[in-house]
């Protein structure tokens, strides 16, 4: 499922609540929906991290055109293609849900700090996992090139920064 909302007049906000409710029973997960980045052909999906549970890459195009999306595992040291897992193809206007729990609890995955989403026309992407009762969402996430800013609960935190294409200085307050 994928969702697009155009404003013709005005101001909107949104948000979505996806829940996991099996036919006939009490909803066993639940969590609001990131807001995501437009549609991009390079987007990386940081905080994604190796482990179990039920993981899935969903894919979304508005183009007129099947669309090749290449998944890389992005670490500290590197970004790589696995080796076997093939470019997914997204047919025009459609959105694509592909399995990812095998290889992201696989020892190909050991350090992945993310994944990088290289595509042949923008697509809209996010991994969407579910351990036991708890949903997340990992979204692409727009670039900086000056100030930003998160609202963080209290608790110890993990930064992650990827993505420059140059030598660049961050300073955390």
């Amino acid at each position: 499922l994928s969702l697009r909302i155009q404003v013709t007049r005005g101001r909107l906000a949104s948000s979505v609540l996806d829940r996991v409710e099996p036919l006939g029973g009490e909803v066993r997960a639940l969590a609001w929906l990131p807001p995501g980045a437009a549609p991009e052909t390079d987007a990386l999906l940081l905080g994604a991290a190796r482990g179990g549970g039920d993981r899935r890459l969903v894919l979304s195009t508005e183009g007129e055109d099947e669309t090749q999306v290449q998944v890389r595992i992005v670490t500290p040291e590197s970004e790589f293609a696995p080796a076997g897992f093939e470019p997914v193809a997204v047919p025009p206007g459609a959105t694509v849900t592909v399995a990812l729990g095998r290889l992201l609890g696989s020892e190909v995955a050991a350090g992945m700090v993310g994944l990088r989403i290289d595509a042949t026309a923008p697509v809209t992407s996010m991994l969407r996992t579910r351990t036991g009762r708890s949903l997340t969402h990992v979204v692409a996430a727009p670039g900086l090139d000056s100030d930003g800013a998160a609202l963080l609960q209290a608790g110890r935190k993990r930064l992650v920064l990827a993505g420059s294409q140059e030598v660049s200085e961050v300073t955390v307050l």
